[in-house]
């Protein structure tokens, strides 16, 4: 039975110590990424590969390709791990760390948490990269058309409610038109769609976009319908 205990103690002490080593390892390895990321924090459920993976997707290397090494990015690796997880979690965990995101990155950190919040993270740099392609911009313009959209996303976006009447998005969306913002977002899911679309055609009825030189157009986010943006773009 000694024999049995003292072995039993033996193997405890293996592995303990193995694991303490693993731990440190591996928390070193947490320790330089926050170090050299500048987050400082992983979201609930976030683990260190999750943000590995958004770092090396498509979209991550193509926003870093428009704007280069901007103070945002590790906060952008948050928001395309936070589209990849289903709706209701998205808004979960962005109302859960918006305390921290503000703490390390103000306002910007908040919009893109926001940004995210919507699924319109990747739809974001889509509209960044088809943008340049159209205008050939310099990535100092670049930077200047990411940064104030982070900087107004408050004031230069609309959420329609299902609710809503068409005459009040009507003229939600004129008084922002009427603020000649560079752009502009209206977003609309499911039931709010129909309602948004109808706004939208009356508002073009109106000659107000081209009063103004506006030009719009729609995107989907995600795979089917049930969630889209309108952009309008000053030209």
């Amino acid at each position: 039975m000694n024999n049995e205990s003292d072995l039993s103690q033996e193997f405890g002490k293996f592995s303990y110590g193995f694991f303490s080593a693993f731990l440190s390892e591996k928390g070193e390895q947490v320790k330089n990424f926050f170090s050299e990321n500048k987050v400082g924090f992983l979201p609930p459920g976030c683990t260190y590969s999750d943000i590995r993976k958004a770092q090396t997707s498509q979209s991550f290397k193509q926003l870093r390709y428009l704007i280069g090494n901007h103070d945002t990015l590790p906060i952008v690796s948050i928001g395309l791990w936070m589209n990849s997880l289903p709706e209701l979690e998205q808004k979960t965990i962005a109302e859960q760390t918006r305390n921290s995101v503000y703490k390390e990155n103000k306002k910007k950190g908040v919009s893109i948490l926001n940004m995210a919040s919507t699924g319109f993270m990747e739809g974001f740099i889509k509209f960044l990269t088809n943008y340049n392609l159209k205008k050939n911009l310099s990535k100092e313009e670049l930077i200047d058309i990411y940064e104030e959209a982070l900087e107004d996303w408050e004031h230069i976006t609309y959420f329609v409610q299902k609710s809503e009447l068409i005459d009040i998005v009507v003229q939600a969306i004129q008084l922002k038109i009427a603020r000649q913002m560079s752009f502009i977002y209206v977003f609309a899911s499911y039931g709010a769609i129909p309602v948004t679309n109808m706004a939208i055609t009356k508002i073009e009825s109106q000659g107000l976009l081209k009063q103004f030189k506006y030009e719009s157009h729609r995107e989907k986010l995600g795979s089917i319908d049930s969630k889209i943006v309108w952009i309008f773009e000053k030209i």
